[in-house]
């Protein structure tokens, strides 16, 4: 029997051994042949699909989606249709967390705003009994008091719930959702 040992294909692909069991578990990647002895032996398919499956996740695409490609492959069809639309899944995913790290760099720089418009005596190193931090202590009180959030203007801008699921947050405006509690 020709081939190569697992840890020659985990050593040539730069992969953990488990790694390769766990895809040959769960059947992205076909059980190997064994020696006489028990030993998995792999062949150049088989380091070309851990190749692509690698190659693959390193774009974000889940095992899920990359199990449904190889079947494609497997059944001797084209899996472009299906590709495409995973990239495009994956684009809108990676403009949607886009956009949230957006939300939070302004909830971040909105917060570093307050901290210029909280008295002076409040602030550390200004002689402060208290070692809390009263920057959080005002965003996070204030919004739990009123219901409200504070934007960068100074404005507050009501709340609104969203419940999805079995979570619940709420946002202010264009700005990032935050936990509710139930």
């Amino acid at each position: 029997m020709i081939g190569m040992r697992i840890g020659e294909l985990a050593s040539r692909l730069r992969v953990n051994r488990k790694t390769i069991r766990y895809y040959e578990g769960i059947g992205l990647l076909p059980p190997a042949e064994r020696t006489s002895a028990g030993y998995r032996v792999y062949t150049e398919a088989d380091v070309e699909r851990v190749a692509f499956i690698k190659s693959a996740q390193r774009l974000g695409v889940r095992l899920d989606e990359v199990r449904e490609i190889l079947a494609f492959r497997d059944r001797g069809e084209l899996p472009c249709d299906y590709v495409r639309a995973t990239v495009r899944r994956q684009v809108a995913d990676i403009d949607q967390r886009i956009a949230d790290l957006q939300r939070l760099r302004d909830d971040l720089v909105a917060l570093d705003a307050l901290a210029d418009r909280l008295p002076e005596e409040g602030r550390v190193g200004a002689g402060a009994q208290d070692p809390g931090c009263p920057l959080i202590e005002h965003a996070c009180g204030h919004a739990a008091e009123v219901g409200h959030l504070a934007d960068t203007s100074g404005a507050m801008r009501p709340r609104r719930e969203v419940r999805t699921g079995e979570s619940a947050t709420a946002e202010a405006g264009p700005h990032r959702a935050r936990a509710v509690p139930r």
